[in-house]
C-alpha cells in the first residue's frame, strides 16, 4: 500500500478491505492457532473465514496464510518441544 499526496491510502482493487486489525480478527486468530495446537489447522479456519467474510480474493488467501501463520507456528513449535517431554528413543 502506498500513500498518494494527500494522505489517502490507496489500497489493490482486489482486496476490498485494508486489514487493519480488531478484536474479531484477534479472536479468528486465536481460535485458528488453538484447532491448529490441537491438530485440526489454522489454515482452513482462517480460510473459511476469509472467504465467508469476502476479506480478500481466492488467489491471496494461501500467501496470506503463509506469511501470517510463519510466526505463530513457530513459537507454538519451540513451546511445545520445551514443555512437552519427549524420549529420544521415540523419536527415532
Amino acid at each position: 500500500m502506498s500513500q498518494s499526496g494527500r494522505g489517502k491510502v490507496r489500497t489493490h482493487p482486489d482486496t476490498p478491505d485494508p486489514g487493519h486489525t480488531d478484536g474479531e480478527r484477534v479472536a479468528v486468530g486465536f481460535v485458528a492457532n488453538f484447532f491448529d495446537a490441537l491438530g485440526i489447522g489454522s489454515f482452513a479456519t482462517s480460510t473459511a473465514y476469509f472467504r465467508c467474510g469476502k476479506l480478500m480474493v481466492d488467489e491471496l488467501i494461501p500467501g496470506s496464510l503463509n506469511v501470517g501463520y510463519a510466526l505463530p507456528t513457530a513459537t507454538q513449535a519451540f513451546i511445545g518441544i520445551a514443555v512437552i517431554e519427549v524420549d529420544p528413543l521415540t523419536l527415532v
